[in-house]
């Protein structure tokens, strides 16, 4: 109840209202409950897609065939290399026309060489090469490819790997070849044989920018199908660029290929200055061949004696092959696959047994997908022993493994431990999968667990060799891909979209060339943009799942990712009236995942009835590597096969995209190749790769989530428009502001720096309640002040229980100027009430009872009553107390909030409040505005607002200083701060009857708005705002929109704290808590508000309280 019985602004005297409000309250809170429930359980069930059997499940596709090929096992081996022994080569030892030079020596130091090779698009050479560092020696990345007749390369470097490299110790050997796509560019190389000596010198430049670029320790040079006529010009170009590498230290290595291109190169001549030579001792049969061995043991020895006819056998490095290939009867090539992929193919087809034995010692088997034969040879740790222990015998520099990713696991047991693993009783050990299996041809992919172990038995021939037999496979988790699709076809995706600047852009190219793409839409995008969304079905494009926010899968939660799906699935249906199987992890979009997050990603999607659709023509264009780059990068993924290329319509800046597409368009067309769907990439039809939503088979769930996501997006809607306002509302109010302040500052300067001549008769006004530790400092300082006229002090004890009342008794008892008013405690505004009773002079200076005055205080203060136009002025208020954070806080607020404000509403007499800390008012015009009223916690705002409401000035003194005591603690500061907002929500719900008046000019128009919007709403809605801007970090939700409007306020805040701080003299790196405010203390004022907006409806008299005192102002 409230004491003195008077009206009380919110005060519901007979309780109903908050009874009435708060089963409202219940009532809304559990329909929106129980609708956000049945919301959220509506996104959780999943899609179902009618996906074929032999889609989905490998073995229902795959046949193995078991007959034994008696022509296989009679294969003879290419015997090519007889061609080149010392005895029959056509081309006899020589030397180089030239003169050897002296060159720099390359230190040849450490373990010999084992090198690992490295191709740039499988992740598992990657994950191998760091796995098995420490069995290496040196890397060699795929880098530099010569193109043209002009010295041009395509450089394709690959960062993450040399990093990765470094980190392991390993040193780096850059691949310089001439393989660009699937073709030899034989007329690049033969150029350069042939070029003067300024061109081959400008191409060695180019080639030492590349090495240096990575501090690589060496270049493997590899060239293809040379016309042998260019021999002698082949030997000259290679021998200068070992010597111009020699002088930084750089060593030379050569690949030398086991046939007929071997003629190419004079190997004698060429030892001279080569570091290295490299011998491809694989591909006895290419992917371009029929079916036959990679190495079988005869050719392999054949070719590995022959060369070791040339050069030293300390200068070869024998490179053994890892991999196996994969012949599909009637393709034009061959796939290469990993061991772990053969292994998989082999347990889903059924296959009982493969043997490796004699008398190519290469394990083969054959097996059918959908009717259509396949014959797959590959080579194993046990191959590798074999030739292994034969190259043992010539005593090599090194070794070298092409290529890493695709080895069997034990081949690393054989070469750390080579003797042995020549016992059969050392293979023992269970046959285990140790990375993803990949099988099948396509970007559309599906995930298939198998046996982890697998089982196989070796022994020793009469030959002395190892044979080897499998009988059971392991293969764990195996990615099937599908949808190759025919050799003139290629699909090109769009991630990310839509947005509304880029997205028509590229739909009016495609459409322009009569071209279909597939989008991978956001969800979040796709809300906000339906229109791009309904477009593109309608130009025949298809869509995609991409998630709603776009996060990485595998950093959040299954049942979060099955909500991102679905509430996107949800989000397509209800704007297109069709489904989508294609899905699209964020960031995760390789062709050949091999980690477990991305095998998580696509389980997900698979067990929510998606297809994964990942690409192999990246041209990586969020990058910016401008419009023609992206070209040349498609071109080149498609001269390697790649069918499904990845772009970008959105996520940033997408010119160089849109400026590349009519490129990509029409070098697709030059190449006959024809721009279709995804569904027309698996035969399918539109409706099987976006099935129709039937509306007699409208479920609940989808009808529930169709209309939850429309209203998220008006919501959304209308959080984005009022982002938008508050932004642009805070830039203007802080120019506002700080160009007022800057005005009024200069206007008054010498008015306010002249010394004070007004001195009338006045009174000072005390409320005091429990002050006993700052009431005697109080009133000292108010004695001590220069003030040349005649004062009076009146000190109101409103029912103090401590010693205040005696100790103003005793100060009045020495001084006649001091009086004593004694009066029940009935709250500070009855006090003064009451003091202005017994006041004798018209003008009032009114202070609270922990403040203390400068000597220059009241002289500056009463100064600004010399016209007789104004009503009341207010004075400036420092923080004494400055010893604990939150009263940091509290100076900062004090100097950029309260007094910069007043500076600036001064220019403009908007002042909506004269301090209760120190004021002056005229008597006069006081009472005739209704005197202070005790029916709100703010008596200094509402007389303000009444004496502005009357006509009076009300004007600022910056010179009038005192020095008032803050809270310290979270607690304290709640405490004051809810008095304040209570008491200020009270005063402008009271007069908002002046709100936008134009009779009361600025202070209705400008300065009430301001109050409401900027010290109400805004204050309640901070921190809401800024915990989204958070969770929009962490989701990816509202990113741009969040971040935008944190930057602004922050900088905003920042740049009135720098301007206020300036106008106080206080240092400037203060601005560095400013950023920490938003953290715990707008929070906290935040919170205040809501509690204050809260008792307002509940219609609760509320206390005045009290601040526990420490006294420091006194002492500053």
């Amino acid at each position: 109840m409230n004491p003195s019985g008077s009206s009380f602004v919110f005060q519901d005297r007979c309780g109903r209202r908050w009874h009435r409000l708060r089963i409202l309250l219940i009532a809304v809170t559990v329909v929106v409950l129980t609708a956000s429930i049945i919301f959220v359980q509506s996104l959780l069930v999943p899609p179902t897609f009618p996906l074929s059997k032999t889609f989905l499940q490998l073995k229902a596709r795959l046949h193995a065939l078991q007959r034994e090929d008696a022509a296989v096992l009679a294969m003879p081996p290419k015997a090519k290399w007889l061609e080149f022994t010392r005895q029959a080569s056509a081309f006899p030892a020589a030397k180089s026309s030239e003169k050897p030079m002296e060159r720099a020596a390359v230190k040849k130091t450490g373990k010999p060489p084992r090198v690992g090779f490295l191709e740039g698009g499988n992740p598992a050479g990657l994950e191998s090469m760091k796995a098995h560092a420490h069995s290496l020696t040196h890397v060699s990345i795929e880098w530099m490819t010569m193109v043209d007749t002009s010295g041009g390369m395509v450089v394709s470097p690959n960062l993450k790997i040399v990093e990765a490299a470094r980190k392991n110790g390993l040193k780096i050997v850059l691949l310089l070849n001439n393989l660009y796509g699937n073709k030899w560019q034989t007329d690049a190389v033969e150029w350069l044989a042939a070029a003067s000596d300024a061109e081959q010198d400008r191409f060695i430049a180019d080639l030492m920018v590349n090495l240096r670029y990575v501090d690589a320790d060496g270049l493997l040079i590899e060239w293809g199908e040379i016309d042998s006529q260019y021999r002698e010009n082949i030997t000259r170009i290679i021998l200068k660029i070992c010597r111009a590498l020699h002088d930084i230290h750089v060593e030379t290595w050569l690949r030398v290929p086991m046939g007929p291109d071997l003629k190419a190169f004079d190997l004698d001549a060429l030892c001279e200055e080569v570091d290295y030579f490299v011998a491809a001792l694989h591909d006895e049969y290419t992917e371009n061949d029929d079916p036959g061995p990679i190495a079988s043991q005869p050719w392999f020895d054949g070719w590995l004696e022959t060369m070791m006819d040339y050069g030293e056998p300390s200068q070869w490095i024998i490179e053994f092959g890892t991999y196996g290939y994969d012949w599909e009867k009637g393709a034009k090539q061959a796939k290469i696959k990993g061991f772990s992929d053969i292994m998989a193919c082999a347990e889903r087809s059924g296959i009982d047994t493969i043997d490796s034995k004699g008398p190519g010692y290469n394990p083969h088997f054959k097996y059918t997908d959908e009717g259509v034969e396949h014959a797959v040879w590959f080579l194993d740790a046990v191959a590798f022993a074999n030739q292994l222990s034969r190259v043992h015998r010539f005593q090599v520099s090194g070794i070298g493994l092409y290529t890493l990713g695709y080895e069997d696991p034990a081949v690393w047991k054989v070469l750390e431990n080579p003797e042995s693993m020549a016992s059969p009783d050392r293979w023992q050990d269970a046959l285990d999968c140790e990375r993803v299996a990949h099988f099948g041809s396509g970007n559309v992919l599906t995930v298939e667990d198998g046996p982890e172990s697998g089982s196989r038995s070796v022994s020793i021939d009469g030959n002395g060799r190892l044979t080897a037999s499998y009988t059971a496979f392991p293969s764990g988790v195996t990615v099937v891909h599908q949808g190759q699709g025919k050799e003139d076809e290629v699909a090109i995706t769009f991630d990310d979209g839509p947005d509304p600047t880029w997205t028509p852009r590229i739909l009016d190219i495609l459409k322009k060339a009569h071209a279909k793409a597939t989008f991978f839409v956001i969800g979040s995008q796709a809300e906000k943009y339906p229109d791009l969304i309904r477009r593109m079905v309608a130009e025949g494009h298809e869509i995609g799942n991409h998630t709603f926010t776009h996060p990485n899968l595998a950093a959040i939660s299954r049942e979060r990712a099955v909500l991102e799906l679905n509430a996107t699935q949800r989000l397509i249906e209800s704007l297109i009236g069709r489904s989508t199987v294609w899905f699209r992890p964020p960031y995760a979009a390789d062709a050949l995942p091999s980690k477990s997050d991305e095998i998580a990603a696509l389980r997900i999607a698979q067990d929510l009835g998606y297809l994964t659709v990942m690409h192999d023509i990246d041209p990586e264009d969020w990058s910016k590597p401008g419009a023609a780059e992206i070209v040349r990068r498609v071109q080149a993924g498609r001269l390697l096969g790649g069918n499904v290329v990845l772009l970008h319509d959105a996520g940033g800046n997408r010119r160089q995209t849109v400026e590349a597409l009519p490129d990509i368009l029409a070098y697709f067309e030059k190449r006959a190749d024809r721009v279709v769907t995804l569904s027309t990439l698996l035969n399918w039809s539109v409706d099987q790769g976006m099935p129709p939503v039937i509306p007699k088979q409208q479920s609940f769930s989808r009808m529930v989530s169709g209309s939850g996501l429309k209203i998220f997006y008006r919501i959304e809607q209308a959080l984005g428009g009022f982002l938008v306002v508050s932004t642009v509302l805070v830039l203007l109010r802080t120019a506002a502001i700080l160009v007022l302040a800057a005005l009024r500052k200069r206007n008054r300067s010498g008015a306010d720096a002249s010394a004070p001549s007004y001195s009338p008769d006045i009174s000072v006004l005390i409320a005091a309640y429990n002050e006993a530790r700052v009431i005697v400092a109080t009133i000292r300082s108010v004695l001590n002040t220069r003030y040349p006229g005649h004062m009076e002090i009146l000190v109101v004890d409103d029912g103090s229980t401590d010693d205040t009342a005696a100790l103003v008794q005793s100060l009045a008892e020495t001084d006649d100027r001091i009086r004593l008013i004694r009066q029940e405690n009935r709250g500070k505004a009855e006090a003064l009430q009451n003091g202005m009773r017994h006041t004798t002079n018209d003008i009032v200076v009114m202070l609270d009872a922990d403040t203390c005055f400068e000597p220059d205080t009241l002289p500056r203060l009463i100064e600004a009553l010399r016209d007789p136009r104004i009503g009341a002025v207010c004075g400036h208020v420092r923080i004494a107390n400055q010893r604990s954070l939150v009263a940091r806080f509290q100076a900062i607020e004090y100097a950029a909030g309260f007094n910069l404000d007043r500076m600036a509403y001064d220019k403009i007499n908007g002042i909506t409040v004269v301090p209760g800390a120190i004021n002056a008012v005229r008597k006069a015009a006081l009472m005739h505005s209704g005197g202070i009223c005790a029916d709100t916690l703010a008596e200094d705002t509402d007389f303000t607002l009444s004496m502005h409401r009357n006509g009076y000035r009300i004007v600022y003194a910056p010179d009038a200083i005192a020095r008032t005591e803050a809270p310290e603690t979270l607690r304290g500061l709640a405490r004051q701060r809810f008095r304040w907002a209570f008491g200020t929500l009270q005063c402008v719900w009271k007069h908002r009857d002046m709100a936008f008046h134009p009779k009361y000019r600025a202070l209705g128009c400008f300065s009430l708005p301001n109050v409401w919007f900027f010290h109400i709403l805004l204050v309640a809605l901070s921190p809401i705002v800024d915990l989204m801007f958070l969770l929009g970090l962490s989701l990816g939700v509202f990113g741009g929109p969040m971040m935008a409007y944190f930057t602004v306020f922050l900088v905003c805040e920042m740049a009135t704290a720098a301007y206020a701080l300036k106008q106080e003299g206080d240092s400037l790196w203060r601005i560095g808590l400013v950023p920490l405010m938003r953290v715990v203390y707008r929070p906290l004022l935040g919170w205040v508000m809501w509690k204050s907006l809260l008792k307002a409806l509940k219609g609760a008299w509320v206390s005045w309280g009290k601040l526990e005192r420490t006294g420091a102002a006194v002492s500053a």
